[in-house]
């Protein structure tokens, strides 16, 4: 799994094959964009997991776009 993040519109895309990790709430192990200003977030075609907290203090987030392949979700996510 990889990601980007454009900093201008707030975009965070998510791509890969497979589950995504699952994400503490600790500065050791939060998920990378944790202290960027997140808006949107559109995961591609591919994941089949979102981790747990990997949102975790995204208080600017205003959507996520989900593909039909994702079959869970991890606690917090």
């Amino acid at each position: 799994m990889d990601w980007v993040f454009d900093e201008e519109t707030g975009v965070l895309v998510i791509r890969g094959q497979g589950p995504m990790p699952d994400y503490g709430r600790f500065l050791i192990d939060h998920s990378p964009w944790r202290f960027v200003k997140v808006r949107f977030v559109r995961i591609e075609e591919g994941i089949t997991y979102i981790g747990a907290n990997a949102f975790y203090q995204c208080n600017a987030l205003e959507e996520i776009t989900i593909p039909h392949g994702v079959t869970e979700l991890g606690n917090n996510a």
